[in-house]
């Protein structure tokens, strides 16, 4: 009985030993994952700008979905060649570490957890204007492709069927232009003590990075490379063409 009662106290002791190194390992494989859709969706959207004179798609924009027109996110223009890169249009833009469980979008590229860069993309397309005066950049007009932020990992919203916002809305996204004062190489200070948070039904504060991955967020550079940006260390350059 005895020695009965020692193997099961050692078999918990080795589980405890052995449980958060394969969560760790848990984790690395849903951040690898996470890195892979990231490129697809980087080679999906240089696949459409070679198709619109070097444009990414309207981060939010008039197109047509399986028929229906209307106002749709980024997401939406790519997954005709999502399809033709993976044989898939929507997993590819949704992270396997999203906290909250996505509900299924009523369109081909409706559920997401990434957003995107409106100092690229553009802000959404109201009419006859962009939101905020975000107008779009060429990709071939980035002067630092390997810097500058495409898509990255989003918070995502309990209120928009727990998917992220379409584009990425907090400061310095919100800008036109650099502002004035600071240099590529600064730090962007963090816009509030949970910046770092998922949206809950009424909540605020959405289109804001999610750093999903121990405190660090994947994110698609303009170069076609993903890299792991850590909580804190997200630059102006990053940000600006």
């Amino acid at each position: 009985m005895i020695e009965l009662l020692v193997v099961i106290a050692i078999i918990g002791i080795l589980a405890a030993m052995l449980l958060p190194a394969l969560n760790k390992a848990r984790a690395q494989g849903r951040k690898a994952v996470c890195v892979s859709n990231l490129r697809q969706t980087g080679i999906a959207i240089n696949m459409y700008a070679a198709d619109f004179n070097d444009y990414t798609p309207f981060s939010i924009g008039p197109t047509v979905v399986d028929g229906t027109p209307g106002s749709y996110p980024w997401c939406a223009f790519l997954t005709p060649y999502t399809v033709r890169i993976v044989g898939k249009s929507s997993t590819i833009f949704v992270c396997p570490e999203q906290p909250m469980r996505l509900q299924v979008a009523s369109y081909p590229g409706g559920e997401r957890t990434v957003a995107c860069n409106p100092v690229i993309f553009g802000g959404p397309w109201l009419v006859s204007s962009y939101t905020a005066g975000l107008k779009p950049t060429k990709l071939t007009d980035i002067t630092h492709p390997s810097d500058v932020i495409l898509v990255a990992d989003s918070n995502q919203v309990a209120d928009d069927n727990e998917s992220s916002e379409a584009w990425l809305q907090m400061y310095p996204f919100n800008k036109a232009a650099m502002p004035s004062g600071v240099q590529a190489t600064d730090l962007v200070p963090n816009p509030t003590s949970n910046d770092n948070v998922d949206v809950p039904p009424g909540g605020t504060g959405a289109g804001r990075i999610r750093y999903r991955h121990t405190n660090g967020a994947a994110a698609l550079m303009a170069d076609g490379h993903v890299e792991i940006i850590m909580h804190g260390n997200l630059t102006y350059g990053n940000v600006f063409p």
